[in-house]
Order: structure tokens, then C-alpha cells, then sequence
């Protein structure tokens, strides 16, 4: 009875010291994107699905819950209150937001912040307090924004020659990773597993992959493509689902997404092979280039007194995400860290303090500063609004260590993060238009890899010689034929066409390119070297491994995800606006807040 009795008050204490109140001051949020389209649909660009808007606004909404709302719903959590946070006017300031520059990473990221900061209007009286001046007129009317008090949240994209392309989607344009994930094709591993589960994948072909891809192409080569073909159509395909679900198919659907998670880890997730240099982890080079920026936020929270950055969105594709926790040792703790990260997946780093150790009211020190990391399996739904989010210990340490201070955290984020760009663009033996800008003749980045320092180039100025370098040779070759070849230039005395152009304005976007695909080409999101023997080569678009087992192709992206698309991505933000060095630990750009 005694022993019951301390039992008891054991765990009473130690719910109570796992209660504690902590006041968070900055969280790193990485999100998968919501549900899309198929990268096989070679009739249409990948876009987000409503159901991928509503899972992405539902994962805004829990963290709105979890930093804004009355807390975590977890009453051993504690208050999850994120200090100084903006209640219901999104603060762009203090909320930083960033995506790849593709439909559906930019919409995920704006539904996202739809449910972190829903419309309001004045229909309550409690929200008089919180008015915005700039909505009230010189007659006292208050204006309301359009769509019922819509908020107009910044979300930064960064396309294929922006650097900081690199710490969302590592593997873009990396010559290195490319050479690495080919070399996979031809290992033992593959050819074993392909041989054994090819009667699978020429079974499930026949029943819904007819007219899709080529029927020499259903194989495990092709395991992620064919799952996200197949999963589009598990959730969207009545026929589809029924088969799926049906006796002669029965548990097939789960196997598909075992065999693909079991490739994308070998390609993704392999720490044992390396690329140009020995130890350089080349195939994770994804996660430690946003590993470095995860810190390099939080940081830049710490050295400014906690008023930026205080919540850094990202959202992006599963393959860094796998990159990272492979690097993070996940794995050793939870093997489902080793399986693609469902739609609307989202880790967090969360920066924080206890109540205990620190004056209220100021900003502390760095020995009072923890770091958690959370990790939310993308079960959001409008049934289950209340998911459970969960602490792993990172870095081998042991199940009762979530937490830990900020100075180990971030060393230990250092030694496997890429900071500096040079660094990535000779790592990665990459072609990429501003690696020269961030490399010396010889190829060297001219920095160290641990410096947290800035990079010796600023975006600004590495815009300036990429801009000069091209003028310098489109004018020579210009004048060249004029010299030589006769050309002239008039004017075209014909009407000029208007062109409304995407959001970005009249700019011409990469997706908007006419595509036209012969049947059985590549499709969309799919660069294919060698479809058959016996096919014409179809119109290459950069994106993904699949599909691609033969080597040849110079311009390497992120496996199952066209992430980037061609070379203009419209306007460009101005000098003023990149200011900072290229760097995770430069604070962000900060926008412009004007409609």
C-alpha cells in the first residue's frame, strides 16, 4: 500500500515538473505541403488541392491553438503562450514566412497563415482594443478589409537563382547529390528490391496505371511517382479507391507507400555516402542546409532581444524533411521518421525559457534559453482538429532529454548544418547562376563552414555582378551580330497584346509556359532521359529522380517534387531589400506592408 501510495505521488510530481510554465519565444516551423495533384498528371502544373487549403489552414489554426489561443490543449504541457506575439493583426515583422516558388508550396504556405491569423472584424466587442489605426478614416469610420477582414501575410519565394534557395530545397542544381542518387540505381540494394516486388508493381499497374506511364516503367524505380499517383487517386477516385480497397488489392496501397519511403530514405536519409569530399553526408545535403537556417532564425530571435522572427514558417517538400531528421538521429529513436512525411507534416523548433530561471519581463540569457523539438504527423483534419503533437529527443540523446539547452543545441546544429553558400556550391559542384559570386577562381568558397559569420557577399552585391557579367556578354555577342551577321532592330508597328500575367503582374511566370507533351513524353514534374529505346525524347522539366535511372542529365532537383521551374521567376526584389548577407544567420528580408 505504501509503495502504491509513492507511486502515486511520484507521478503527481513529475506530471507537475513536466507542467511547469515556459514561455516560448520563437519557433522554426517546417511544413510539407498540403495535398496536390499528381506529378504524373501530365495535362496540368502539381497544384494544391482544397482538401491540401483545408489541411494546411487546419495546421495553421493548431499552431494558433498552441502560440496564440489558450495553449496547448495538453494540460501537462503547460502554456505554450508565445511572448509578445500579435493576438489577431498579423505582424509581418514578427512572423516570417518562406516557400519555394511553386503553386502549391506558395498556396500552402498563404492557407497555412489563414489559420494562424484568421479574418477579423468588430463583431465582438473585446476586439475594439485591437483596431488598427491606418483602417480608421478621418470621419471615424472604420474600414474593414475585404473577404470579411482578410489578412494579408507575406509569404517570400525564392526560385532557382535566389541563394536562398538552398536552405529550403538543398538538392536543386547539386551536380554532387545528382551523381550520388544515380549511383543508387545501380547498387545491390535496388536491383534486389526491385526484382522481388516487380509482380506487385506490374499487378497494380494493370488495374491503375493503363495510359498513365509506360508499362515498362511500373517497377520500383518508379516507387514514389507511382504512389503519389496512386495515393491522389486513393483520396480523390471513388473507382480508384474501391479497387484499392478491394480483396484482390487488399493491404497494396500500404505496401506501395512502404516501398517508396524505403527508396526516398536510401536516397535521402543514407548519412554513409559521400559525395566530391569524404564524410561530406551528400545525399542529406537538404538537411543540413536547413538545419543551418532552423538555427540561424532562432538566433537572429536571440540577438534581437526576441522582437523578430518570434514564429519562422517554411514550407517546402518531404525530402529535406527526411534529410533532417536522418541527421537529427530521429530514426534511432521512432523507425517512422524513415517513411515520406504525410501532406501537411510539420516539425518545430521551439525556443524557450522556464518561468523559474528568468526575471519576468526581460529577454534571457542564453544559459536560460531551451530548445524542443515537435513533430505533428499531418492527421489534422476538421474531425480531428486536435491532434496530439509530440517531443522526440534529437541527437542520440535519451528518451527523457527533449529538451536542451540552447548553447548544445545550437553546436550541435553547426556540426551538421552547411551555412555558408560558397560552401553548397563547391560541396555540390554546382552550376547555379549565383554560385560564381560565392566562389573564388579556383573554386573555393573562401570560408569556413563552421564561421557563424556572414557570407563575404551580400545579396545586393552578388546581384550587381551577376547582372554586369550577364549585360557584359549579351552585349558582346550582341554587337558580334551586328558586326558580323547584319542584324538590325525596328519597331514592331503591330498593336501591342496585354498580358494580365500571374500575381506577380505581366511578368511571364515559369509555370505559365506553354507544355505541350506527346503521349507517353515526360510528364510534368519529370525529367526523363530515357523513356524507352524506341520514343522520341519528350520536353524536360527539372524535378524529380524518378523515372530516371540513366545517367546524362545536367540539372539535378528534388526527387518527387518540381519544386522550380525554368529561369524567369518575375519580378525581383530590389537592392534595398537584400541588404543581408547570404546567410541562415541573417536576419530576413523585411517586407513592405502595403496593399
Amino acid at each position: 500500500m505504501m509503495a502504491l501510495f509513492v507511486a502515486v505521488l511520484l507521478t503527481i510530481w513529475v506530471s507537475f515538473a513536466d507542467a511547469q510554465n515556459y514561455t516560448v519565444h520563437s519557433a522554426f516551423i517546417f511544413a510539407n505541403t498540403g495535398d496536390r495533384t499528381p506529378l504524373l498528371d501530365v495535362n496540368n502544373t502539381p497544384a494544391l488541392t482544397y482538401l491540401g487549403a483545408q489541411q494546411m489552414a487546419n495546421l495553421g489554426a493548431y499552431f494558433r491553438r498552441r502560440y496564440i489561443g489558450a495553449g496547448d490543449v495538453n494540460p501537462l504541457v503547460g502554456s505554450t503562450m508565445l511572448d509578445g506575439l500579435s493576438s489577431w493583426r498579423v505582424n509581418n515583422d514578427a512572423v516570417f514566412v518562406q516557400a519555394v516558388d511553386s503553386q502549391y508550396t506558395v498556396a500552402s504556405a498563404t492557407a497555412f497563415m489563414q489559420g494562424l491569423y484568421p479574418p477579423y472584424t468588430l463583431g465582438a466587442a473585446n476586439q475594439s482594443s485591437i483596431l488598427d489605426p491606418s483602417a480608421i478614416t478621418s470621419n471615424g469610420t472604420y474600414i474593414e478589409a475585404p473577404l470579411n477582414g482578410y489578412q494579408y501575410a507575406v509569404v517570400n519565394t525564392v526560385g532557382s537563382t535566389d541563394p536562398y534557395v538552398i536552405y529550403l530545397t538543398g538538392t536543386n542544381n547539386c551536380q554532387s547529390f545528382g551523381d550520388s542518387a544515380q549511383a543508387y540505381y545501380s547498387s545491390e540494394t535496388f536491383n534486389n528490391t526491385e526484382e522481388a516486388v516487380q509482380t506487385l508493381y506490374q499487378s497494380l499497374g494493370h488495374a491503375v496505371l493503363n495510359g498513365v506511364i509506360p508499362q515498362d516503367q511500373w517497377s520500383f524505380a518508379n516507387a514514389y511517382l507511382i504512389y503519389d499517383y496512386i495515393s491522389y487517386q486513393y483520396n480523390h477516385n471513388s473507382t480508384a479507391y474501391d479497387i484499392l480497397s478491394g480483396p484482390g488489392y487488399k493491404d497494396s496501397y500500404d505496401q506501395l507507400y512502404g516501398l517508396a519511403s524505403e527508396k526516398q530514405w536510401e536516397i535521402y536519409g543514407d548519412q554513409s555516402v559521400s559525395g566530391l569530399f569524404a564524410g561530406d553526408k551528400i545525399r542529406t545535403i537538404g538537411g543540413q542546409t536547413l538545419a543551418a537556417r532552423a538555427a540561424g532564425l532562432l538566433l537572429n530571435n536571440i540577438d534581437t532581444g526576441g522582437s523578430s522572427t518570434k514564429i519562422s514558417l517554411a514550407v517546402g517538400e518531404y525530402d529535406v524533411m527526411m534529410a533532417l531528421f536522418s541527421l537529427l538521429s530521429l530514426q534511432d529513436i521512432d523507425t517512422n521518421f524513415e517513411y515520406i512525411p504525410p501532406f501537411a507534416s510539420a516539425f518545430a523548433f521551439e525556443l524557450f525559457s522556464y518561468e523559474n530561471e528568468t526575471s519576468l519581463g526581460t529577454y534571457p540569457d542564453t544559459d536560460s534559453l531551451w530548445v524542443r523539438f515537435l513533430y505533428i504527423n499531418g492527421s489534422l483534419t476538421n474531425d480531428n482538429p486536435n491532434p496530439s503533437i509530440q517531443a522526440y529527443p534529437i541527437f542520440s540523446r535519451g528518451p527523457s532529454e527533449t529538451d536542451m539547452k540552447w548553447n548544445d543545441f545550437f553546436n550541435a546544429m553547426v556540426s551538421i548544418g552547411m551555412e555558408n553558400v560558397g560552401d553548397w556550391c563547391v560541396t555540390c559542384n554546382a552550376n547555379s547562376v549565383f554560385c560564381p559570386a560565392f566562389t573564388d577562381s579556383t573554386g573555393s568558397s573562401g570560408s569556413s563552414s563552421s564561421s557563424r559569420g556572414k557570407s563575404s557577399v551580400s545579396p545586393a552585391v552578388a546581384g550587381v555582378i551577376g547582372a554586369v557579367v550577364t549585360l557584359a556578354v549579351v552585349g558582346l555577342l550582341l554587337g558580334l551580330a551586328m558586326l558580323l551577321g547584319g542584324v538590325r532592330f525596328h519597331r514592331n508597328p503591330r498593336s501591342r497584346k496585354r498580358d494580365l500575367g500571374g500575381f506577380k503582374g505581366s511578368a511571364k511566370l515559369a509555370s505559365d509556359a506553354d507544355l505541350h507533351l506527346p503521349k507517353n513524353a515526360a510528364p510534368v514534374g519529370v525529367v526523363a532521359t530515357e523513356v524507352a529505346n524506341d520514343q522520341k525524347r519528350g520536353h524536360e522539366r527539372v524535378g524529380s529522380w524518378e523515372m530516371d535511372k540513366k545517367p546524362g542529365r545536367d540539372t539535378f532537383s528534388s526527387l518527387g517534387g518540381a519544386t522550380v521551374k525554368g529561369d524567369d521567376y518575375g519580378a525581383k526584389s530590389s537592392l534595398e531589400e537584400e541588404r543581408d548577407g547570404i546567410s541562415p544567420f541573417s536576419a530576413p528580408v523585411h517586407p513592405r506592408e502595403s496593399i
